[in-house]
């Protein structure tokens, strides 16, 4: 299962399929800072393929998947803990916690929410390198460069439906929360890959 978070909250929650109902996810937008968006309502996203339809289709891609082999879960190949920046922070702060972790994105949180994700590229549309130093170019926090909604994905989801959706969107990774809405773990293209080559049985397809 998968949900979709901006910074009111949780707007989504739902099966593969249904998340073409919801707006602005694909691709990801950027927002004007905290506090200055419109606000957001979970009400505003009406799902297709209700009842007993989307019930059948979950069902049948269930067993399909079940025909195919053995199945991993995201818990499985998560990393965790997560390197994560805030909402408030600067772009810059933001820049040297990617750089001294050596990754190129990370999950964005608000009062411990997830309401976003940023990259290397996000930030950079603030930021002039310079012999390798970040130089502030424009005074801007992270909420400002970040990209929300951000789609997340339950620990027990199978691996290959999230392998599908970050080929199908050009997404290079999504973050894994618990039924609190805790963060849990991040997984990422390189996790994938790194799954693949250390376990044979690992079935995916894209």
């Amino acid at each position: 299962m998968f949900s979709v978070y901006g910074i009111t909250g949780r707007v989504f929650h739902g099966t593969p399929g249904e998340l073409d109902a919801v707006p602005a996810l694909w691709p990801g937008r950027r927002i004007a800072p905290v506090g200055q968006q419109n606000n957001e309502s979970a009400n505003t996203f009406q799902l297709p393929l209700q009842g007993k339809v989307a019930q059948a289709k979950y069902a049948a891609q269930q067993q399909l998947d079940h025909e195919r082999g053995p199945v991993f879960e995201c818990r499985q190949i998560m990393r965790s803990p997560v390197i994560t920046v805030a909402a408030g922070q600067s772009v810059q702060a933001a820049w040297q916690i990617l750089q001294q972790h050596g990754i190129h994105q990370c999950p964005v949180l608000q009062d411990g929410r997830l309401v976003g994700l940023v990259s290397d590229r996000d930030l950079l549309t603030a930021l002039v390198i310079a012999d390798g130093v970040a130089r502030e170019v424009l005074q801007r926090q992270v909420a400002d460069v970040m990209r929300t909604p951000v789609l997340s994905a339950d620990p027990g989801t199978d691996v290959r439906h999230l392998t599908a959706l970050l080929l199908t969107q050009h997404l290079d990774g999504i973050p894994i929360l618990g039924s609190d809405e805790t963060l849990l773990g991040f997984v990422s293209k390189t996790d994938i890959l790194r799954a693949v080559s250390t376990e044979p049985a690992l079935s995916l397809w894209g």
